[in-house]
Parts: C-alpha cells; sequence; structure tokens
C-alpha cells in the first residue's frame, strides 16, 4: 500500500501508526476538480481510505511582489502615482523600496533624492534653528 502511495504526487505525507486504522496520508490539492482526481486514482488502485477532510488555510509569509502576482495587492508607482503594469522597477533608499513603472519615473525620482540630499547637506544646523524659531 505505501508503494501505491507514493506513486501519488499529492500524497504529501505518510504515517504507519497503529491502532483500527495503520496508516494516515495526507493529501494537499488545491482545486475540487483536482481532489475529484486523486480520489479516482486511489479508487482505481485499491487503496482502502475513511475520509476526514480538513480546509486548511495555509499562512504563507508571502513577500509584497507575490501578493501582487497572486492579485491580492497593486503597486503604485512612487514617483508618478500610476497603476504599475507588470514588472515594477524597483530602488532601495534607507531601507525603503521604492516602485515605479517606468525607467523615467525611476531616473527622475532618483534625481528628485539627490537634489533633497544635496540641499540637506547645504542646510547648517544653525539655519536649520532659525527655521524652526520661524516655525513656533
Amino acid at each position: 500500500m505505501f508503494t501505491k502511495l507514493k506513486k501519488i504526487k499529492e500524497v504529501s505525507e505518510i504515517y504507519h501508526i497503529t491502532g483500527e486504522q495503520n496508516i494516515i496520508y495526507i493529501i494537499r490539492f488545491t482545486d475540487v476538480s483536482v481532489f475529484k482526481e486523486i480520489l479516482n486514482r486511489i479508487l482505481d488502485l485499491s487503496i482502502p481510505f475513511n475520509m476526514n477532510i480538513v480546509p486548511d488555510t495555509i499562512k504563507k509569509n508571502l513577500t509584497f511582489e507575490q501578493l501582487v502576482e497572486y492579485g491580492f495587492a497593486r503597486i503604485i508607482c512612487d514617483y508618478c502615482g500610476k497603476e504599475v503594469k507588470g514588472k515594477p522597477l524597483t530602488y532601495i533608499h534607507y531601507n525603503r523600496k521604492y516602485y515605479f513603472c517606468y525607467p523615467t519615473c525611476l531616473r527622475d525620482f532618483r534625481k528628485k533624492i539627490s537634489r533633497m540630499e544635496k540641499r540637506k547637506e547645504n542646510t547648517s544646523f544653525h539655519q536649520l534653528l532659525g527655521e524652526a524659531d520661524i516655525l513656533t
């Protein structure tokens, strides 16, 4: 019986146990039609079974890109605000990942970041304090 079960690729785990039934096998499937096909193969192989169906919610740590790929999220360009179609261009700045729809958006974003950093470098500590006084 074990060799018959091993031939079914959807059988992910097989356990030999003691008790009334001496074998437990776990079948993983994503679609009900696949499940029906698997049951037919088990019946054709004359493998005895007592069925307990456990709907299992699989918790996976999906990346943002995988969520987009599966249709659970969408990506908005961090420069122009349009929805990104296809594979986004990415840029990491200070451990933050930015997404872009076109190379021009990425290029312009990098220029903008560069200008802001240069402005920040040229601003002295005393100038920042003076601006803080004006704001209060």
